[in-house]
């Protein structure tokens, strides 16, 4: 199969990927949003776990059934891309309700006593209303179905990204490489290209509307956190316990979690940094052209609770997202291409003594998870002006400040560094000699099929951060809680 002809399998399987996200998304951020008490917390851990499950824990546990369907490739195919949609569709749920519709419920209820009854007014109407959240939720879920590759790789799937792959590792020349990935690039310049040139800004949050169907979206939530997290989990889990004595007798993994780790540290700590910076100096020209043209009297004090208030009920819409966006779209073009284009930067002259380092590597998973640390910007400055925050400012108290500030951006930094850890495709394209990520070595092995041992020491490099941010977490709150109000 040509280049063009994977490319344009890919451009139809993302395509009916993303709009099926996109029409699911929009019940299930409503959903989310009618979620009161401990639901809440819950519901949102079962709508990111089949996002954050590592492509390599899915295509492994499910390496068995997808090879067996080889021979049909029709239910081939739509295995990969189910597991493509219920992976995705977290992605355009969480932006769904970052730019919720700017249609509120009462608005919905006039038009349908108003307008025509007919389907085809009523879609139009809906779509309208959506369209800004819609937009931007879609294009960013076909991109990403459209450059993945860990989950296509291992189970013998004929894609573009898993071709350039092959003809990069296999000894093809860079050019070459750059002249098969110029189609599919294309489309991806296109898509992004369409995204940035519909200026929006994010419209008013309406009320939650108690018609949501709550209990149908916790079943949906909890069916798709088993298919995608549970299950894997529980495949490797069974088949590691013959294993488990050979890895503790021989324990191989230790430089390569190590490698992973620091790799994952610094690329999160440098996004997080980059986004922060980029921040400060929005804010720092926003005050500036307020002090030059004040449009409001109000004291320190009732300025930060009526930001608060605005916040809550939705006030002054945000900047346009197509300008806030710009630090990731890089990462958008999926981490194979970034990392095709972080090796053709390393190949200058100037910069190629630098290619066995470390630097490559790192640069190019920031641009990787530039992308999610700016949707989790953009959850945490929802909270960040809410007057809860102000009280606990004022009245000092450890405790509150870290259950409100300080614990939500631990919980970002590590959803960004688990990202970063767990890439499998820029590690394996740049990283150093004597510098190997564990997943690198773990994917490898993956294609000479499924052991006790493989799944072993898979278990045991999924583990080995989890105990790391388990630590940190338990260190962190009993900081917090030591001496705190």
């Amino acid at each position: 199969m040509s280049i063009a002809a994977q490319t344009a399998s890919a451009l139809i399987r993302a395509g009916i990927v993303a709009g099926e996200a996109v029409a699911l998304s929009g019940w299930l951020s409503r959903a989310l949003a009618a979620f009161r008490g401990r639901l809440c917390p819950v519901g949102w851990a079962l709508l990111l776990a089949p996002f954050l499950t590592p492509p390599l824990l899915v295509s492994y546990a499910y390496s068995r059934i997808a090879l067996a369907l080889v021979v049909t490739p029709w239910s081939h195919h739509f295995l990969y891309a189910t597991l493509l949609f219920l992976k995705l569709a977290p992605v355009a749920t969480v932006v769904r309700w970052i730019i919720p519709s700017a249609l509120s419920g009462e608005a919905l209820h006039v038009h349908g006593m108003l307008a025509s009854r007919s389907f085809v007014e009523r879609a139009k109407f809906s779509m309208r209303g959506a369209w800004p959240g819609a937009w931007f939720a879609g294009g960013i879920v076909f991109l990403l179905a459209f450059a993945d590759f860990e989950m296509a790789s291992l189970w013998s799937l004929k894609t573009w990204t898993v071709a350039i792959f092959d003809a990069q590792t296999g000894g093809m020349s860079f050019a070459e490489t750059l002249r098969l990935a110029a189609l599919p690039v294309s489309v991806q310049i296109v898509v992004l290209a369409l995204l940035l040139s519909r200026p929006s800004r994010v419209p008013m949050r309406s009320a939650a509307r108690p018609g949501c169907r709550s209990r149908f979206a916790v079943v949906y939530l909890v069916l798709a956190a088993l298919v995608v997290c549970g299950v894997p989990l529980i495949v490797v889990s069974v088949q590691a316990v013959a294993g488990l004595p050979s890895i503790v007798e021989n324990f191989v993994l230790g430089n390569e979690i190590v490698a992973s780790m620091l790799f994952a540290l610094g690329a999160a700590a440098l996004a997080a940094g980059l986004l922060r910076g980029a921040h400060a100096s929005r804010v720092l020209v926003s005050s500036s052209r307020q002090n030059e043209h004040p449009t409001t009297s109000e004291s320190g004090d009732a300025s930060v609770f009526a930001s608060g208030r605005k916040v809550r009920e939705g006030g002054t819409p945000s900047p346009a997202l197509g300008t806030s966006a710009l630090p990731g779209v890089p990462g958008l073009l999926g981490p194979l291409i970034v990392a095709l284009l972080v090796l053709a930067l390393f190949q200058i002259p100037l910069l190629r003594p630098a290619y066995d380092t470390p630097l490559p590597l790192l640069l190019a998973l920031t641009i990787i998870l530039l992308p999610l640390a700016l949707l989790l910007s953009a959850l945490l400055q929802k909270g960040h002006a809410s007057p809860m925050r102000h009280i606990a400012c004022q009245l000092g108290s450890r405790r509150l400040l870290y259950d409100l500030e300080s614990q939500p951006r631990l919980a970002a930094f590590a959803l960004l560094f688990c990202w970063a850890y767990f890439d499998f495709t820029a590690s394996s394209l740049l990283a150093p000699t004597r510098f190997t990520p564990v997943f690198v070595r773990l994917h490898n092995l993956a294609h000479y099929g499924q052991t006790a041992v493989l799944s072993a020491m898979m278990l045991a490099a999924f583990a080995a951060p989890a105990a790391l941010l388990l630590l940190t977490s338990v260190a962190g709150r009993i900081y917090a809680h030591r001496d705190g109000r």
